[in-house]
Formats: C-alpha cells, sequence, structure tokens
C-alpha cells in the first residue's frame, strides 16, 4: 500500500470514528443496554423492578390525551399516566372547546406535575385534537390515550422496552375492555386469533393481511416511533379518523413488537361516543372504507387484498348495526355495504367466509336480505311509500340571514321540495336515504313557480359521500369527486327544465344536492323554486 493511499484509509477512518463513535453514540447504546437488563430482569423476577430512569433533557414518549367535556373520567386517566414507572415522558392534554369542569382537573396536573402539558382550542373534533398534539410532541415515541380510558401502570416501560428490544418502531398491547358501570368484561388478547397467532415469534408479529385485519385499526393501546407520523395526520372533520392513519402507519412496517398483557382499559360506553349514539355520523364509515380500500390497493393486487377488504367491511357494519335505532340510517348501512361488496366482487357466501370471530355468518346474509326485500335498485319517485319512510331530506345551507320560515321544505302530498334561496349565499338541499344505486339517470323538473319571480340559478350533483362543507365544494367550482352533476342552470319565471343527470359509475351514491342561488344585483321577493318528480331511474 502506498503512502497516499496509507493516508486517505487514515483519514477515512478517523472521519468514520467522530460519525459513529461519539458519545451521544455511547449513552444511547448504554442506556439500550441497562433497558435491555431491566426486561430481562423483569421476566424472572416480575414483582421487582430495576430503575433505570435516567433523566435527560428530551423526554422519550410523548403521550397525547385529547379531552373534550370528559370530566366523569379525565382524573383517572391523568392519573394513571403521572404514576407511570417509566418516568421519562411528557403528556400533552389538548382541551378542544370543553365546557365542562375538564379544564380545572387539567390545571391541577399542570400545577403538581411538570411534565404535564395544555393546549386549549376550540372545539374542532378529535382529528384536530391529535393532531395539535402532534405538532408540539417531542418524544421518540408517540402514545395517545382517549379521556374515558387509562392506562396499567407499566404500559409506557413494556411496551417502550419491547420496541427496543426487538427493534421495532411500533408496540401494541391487550386489553381490557370495561362496561358502563366499569366492570372488566372482556379482554382482548390478538392472540386468540388464529390469523395472528401463526405469524407470532419472540413477541414480534409480521404484518401481513392477515395481522394488520385482525388488530383494533385505533390510535390507542399503541406505542409508535414519532417519525412514522413524520408525513401522516389524522383527517380533519372524519369520525373514525384512526382507521385510515392506522392501516398506513402498520402498512409501512415489516413487523411489531406485541405485549400479551392488558396494560391499556378501554371503555366501551361513554358520553358522545358515536358509535353508541345511533348517529347518521356513522355513515362516516363509507368514507373510511374507501380509503381504506386505496391504502390497500397501493399496496396489494386486488384478488390478495378483496378478501380482508371484505372482512374490514363486514366488521365495520357490524359494530355500528347494533348501536342503531334509527331503520333509515340502518337500512342505508347496510345499502352501501352491499354496493361496496359488489364492488369487490364478494356475493353473499363469499363475505360469509371472511368473518371475524364473535360475528355469525347469519349477519351477512341478513345484510343482503335487507336490501334485497327493500329493493333501492327499482324505479321509484319522490312520492312513494318506500321515500316517505326513509328519504331525509334537509338544510345544509351556511348562511347566516335566517327567516322566520324554512328555506328547504318537502311536501310529499303536493310532490316537491321548495327552495328559498338567499341573497349572497347558496341554499343548498341534501337528500340522503335514496338507496345505493350505479347506472342511473336521476330525473327532475325545475321551475320558479311565480310569475312575479326574478331569475335564479340552480346547480345538482350526486357524491358517493355525504360531502362536511358543501358550499366550500360549490366554490371550488369543480366537481372531480362528484358521480354526476349539472351545470349552473339559469331559470326564468315560470319556464320549467327538464333536467337528467346520468350515473354510470358502479359506485355507492351516498347524496343528492340541490342548491340554488340569486344572481348578482337578484332579489329574494317570490324567489321560490321547486324540484318536482324526482325520479330514479334504472339504465338497462
Amino acid at each position: 500500500m502506498s503512502k497516499n493511499e496509507r493516508e486517505h484509509l487514515s483519514k477515512e477512518n478517523r472521519e468514520l470514528y467522530k460519525k459513529f463513535f461519539t458519545v451521544e453514540n455511547f449513552a444511547r447504546s448504554y442506556i439500550d443496554l441497562l433497558e435491555s437488563i431491566d426486561y430481562d430482569y423483569k421476566l424472572s423476577a416480575p414483582h421487582k423492578y430495576l430503575d433505570i430512569n435516567i433523566p435527560r433533557n428530551k423526554p422519550e414518549i410523548s403521550v397525547i390525551v385529547p379531552v373534550f367535556n370528559a370530566e366523569c373520567y379525565l382524573e383517572e386517566c391523568l392519573n394513571s399516566i403521572a404514576n407511570q414507572t417509566f418516568e421519562n415522558f411528557e403528556v400533552i392534554v389538548v382541551n378542544d372547546g370543553s365546557i365542562d369542569n375538564s379544564m380545572s382537573i387539567i390545571q391541577n396536573f399542570l400545577d403538581k406535575d411538570s411534565r404535564f402539558k395544555c393546549v386549549s382550542i376550540t372545539n374542532s373534533g378529535l382529528s384536530v385534537a391529535r393532531n395539535e398534539g402532534l405538532k408540539i410532541a417531542s418524544g421518540t415515541y408517540i402514545s395517545f390515550v382517549d379521556s374515558d380510558d387509562y392506562i396499567h401502570k407499566d404500559m409506557l416501560r413494556l411496551m417502550h422496552t419491547s420496541c427496543l428490544k426487538n427493534k421495532t418502531k411500533l408496540a401494541v398491547c391487550s386489553v381490557n375492555n370495561l362496561n358502563r358501570e366499569g366492570d372488566i368484561f372482556s379482554c382482548t388478547s390478538f392472540l386468540q386469533d388464529d390469523c395472528v397467532y401463526p405469524f407470532w415469534h419472540d413477541d414480534v408479529i409480521d404484518i401481513n393481511l392477515q395481522t394488520v385485519t385482525s388488530l383494533y385499526p385505533s390510535a390507542w393501546n399503541k406505542l409508535y416511533h414519532s417519525s412514522l407520523f413524520q408525513n401522516i395526520c389524522f383527517d380533519a372533520g372524519l369520525y373514525y379518523e384512526d382507521h385510515p392513519v392506522f392501516y398506513k402507519i402498520f402498512l409501512s412496517q415489516p413487523t411489531f413488537s406485541y405485549v400479551n398483557y392488558p396494560l391499556y382499559i378501554h371503555r366501551d360506553s361513554g358520553p358522545g361516543r358515536i358509535t353508541m349514539d345511533g348517529s347518521r355520523k356513522i355513515l362516516d364509515i363509507f368514507v373510511v372504507f374507501d380509503t381504506i380500500y386505496s391504502i390497500f390497493l397501493s399496496k396489494f393486487l386486488l384478488d390478495a387484498a378483496r378478501p380482508f377488504l371484505g372482512k374490514i367491511l363486514t366488521r365495520l357494519v357490524w359494530e355500528r348495526t347494533f348501536t342503531t335505532p334509527s331503520p333509515s340510517v340502518k337500512l342505508q348501512l347496510f345499502r352501501n355495504a352491499v354496493m361496496r361488496f359488489n364492488t369487490l366482487r364478494l356475493t353473499c357466501c363469499d363475505a360469509q367466509n371472511y368473518v371475524d370471530p364473535g360475528i355469525d355468518r347469519s349477519f351477512v346474509e341478513d345484510i343482503f336480505k335487507t336490501v334485497n326485500t327493500h329493493g333501492g335498485l327499482d324505479n321509484y319517485d319522490i312520492s312513494s311509500d318506500f321515500i316517505k319512510e326513509y328519504v331525509v331530506v334537509k338544510d345544509v345551507s351556511k348562511s347566516t340571514h335566517r327567516s322566520h320560515f324554512d328555506i328547504v321544505h318537502l311536501d310529499l302530498n303536493q310532490n316537491y321540495i321548495l327552495i328559498h334561496p338567499i341573497l349572497e349565499s347558496i341554499t343548498i338541499c341534501e337528500i340522503t336515504g335514496l338507496g345505493t344505486f350505479g347506472s342511473v339517470n336521476i330525473k327532475m323538473t325545475v321551475c320558479t313557480e311565480n310569475a312575479l319571480a326574478g331569475t335564479l340559478e340552480f346547480i345538482a350533483f350526486v357524491s358517493p359521500f355525504i360531502i362536511k362543507d358543501p358550499d366550500k365544494y360549490l366554490l371550488r367550482n369543480k366537481h372531480d369527486s362528484s358521480l354526476g352533476h349539472s351545470d349552473w342552470l339559469t331559470l326564468e319565471a315560470m319556464k320549467p327544465i327538464e333536467l337528467t343527470i346520468p350515473i354510470t359509475h358502479s359506485c355507492p351514491s351516498m347524496a343528492i344536492y340541490l342548491c340554488s342561488r340569486i344572481p348578482k344585483g337578484g332579489s329574494m321577493d317570490y324567489a321560490w323554486l321547486r324540484v318536482r318528480n324526482l325520479v330514479v331511474e334504472l339504465i338497462d
């Protein structure tokens, strides 16, 4: 070796030494060794603990707790975090506009424990609250705890140690489930699932279609490396927002650590839980499912993913069916499920083969039978008995200039929908409950039926999902996500327009939007618009 080569090699070695043999790297390796010793020590002596919580400037774990009117359970939740045997963490409590005693409870913890932080926001929902927590989280790892749940005192320690020992970026634990009285009625251990157990080895579970579709797709009962949230956040305004985030994160990793002990205690029922209130919000599961469908197809071929998507779909519908007293909402659940089974090319018999343990195969049969019995794919008009029972017509306008009368009104006896536009605003009528249809023509007659009425403008569009803010959607002046739409039409007094919107997509139709406005310089006088003879007609 020449002198120049030796000098070059020597220089490279010095640079490598400076890069890898630093004080910080040595300290990190030393701490990892101690935590590994602590883990093995606890396995041999489970009632004794080796305290290795070495103080550091940066918290190792950030625990994010979104709070909205949770005074009944909040103190128990925060106490369970404060009393963790692992001490190097921060707690970020996000007060999502609570109007009860929640802030007072939070303040008590802020006063006595410097690890607690609080950020207050106007009520924006769970997604925004979690995202706000992620923005200020400084821990190497992230954990989420719902404000009406609580955790075992060793949860952070055992899950953190498991990640370090197994060199994974994710850890999951078993769950104890509480009833309304606060008693444990079940324990969920994912190793009991035949789809998971074969892929479990040395406290690590392989991530594949079988295992990822068998876990709770929740934000809680997990520990995440913070780098996993670098380009991922929770979708604002969406219910069941943790499902897409779960699949995006887990499908980005090869394995996760599993602690087979119920370290997370989950309350199955509590005030404000969407899954328990039977509201129409539960129809958001189909927006979520469609997102999951896209995530799966970006990772797997449809033939491979099909049965597992069917399993997720059945689970989502099953979980919401028993908390939905409304026949209209329940029927919409089943109709949307059948349309998506059809999209997946899964028959009733196919779908029955891919149900979770605990879901009876007959439930899938009930879904298909109910939809077949009530139809929903036959021609019908707005005056039929079926529509009287199930259709929902409501005003979803954003206008603040309200009058003493309804600006959207359904009159079944006279067979029309009455829409009254407001100055400097758009009156928006949302129609849901018409069923799930694919290749159809949606027909209607639109007219201002008063000779004294001025010029009005009208547009109609059909959406595969309920739009959270249709006013903003219209202002964008593009309808890429709609199944079909008209252009803005100009209506003159007593001159009806026959309108047909063809829907050729094999996709669920969730809502029809009928929108009207007054042109600039126009008048509200006599500005009543009637939509008559609304018909959904099958295309042969």
